[in-house]
């Protein structure tokens, strides 16, 4: 076998590091986007979740039981186990579980998105 060698030009290793750099650029505008993007999502559904659960709550008589715990205080304190679990009771715990769910992923991919928005520009 006859292999040919080609001699490398003087500034390879320079022309390797600046299309690594160029692809790590363009790995983070791309994740930049998609985390934006979730971050525009997230922060929809949150706002949808939030007028859910505001109406779940209206709607479930937690804020009669609230009401009634702090308008009277001696029978507060006597029955304050009962009122507490009647409280836990009414309020729309899956409807609140999702609103944080979904708060929580805005919030991580908003944080991700300005990282790696600052670390493309800055590249």
């Amino acid at each position: 076998m006859n292999y040919s060698t080609t001699p490398f030009p003087n500034n390879f290793e320079q022309i390797i590091i600046l299309r690594i750099r160029k692809a790590e650029k363009s790995a983070c505008i791309r994740r930049s986007i998609c985390s934006g993007s979730i971050s525009i999502i997230s922060l929809s559904a949150a706002v949808f979740s939030f007028a859910s659960v505001k109406d779940t709550l209206s709607q479930s008589g937690a804020f009669e039981y609230v009401s009634a715990a702090l308008s009277d205080g001696t029978g507060a304190l006597d029955y304050w186990k009962e009122l507490t679990l009647s409280i836990v009771d009414s309020l729309p715990i899956f409807g609140i579980a999702i609103l944080l769910g979904v708060f929580c992923v805005f919030l991580w991919s908003g944080a991700r998105a300005i990282k790696n928005t600052t670390v493309a520009l800055a590249a």
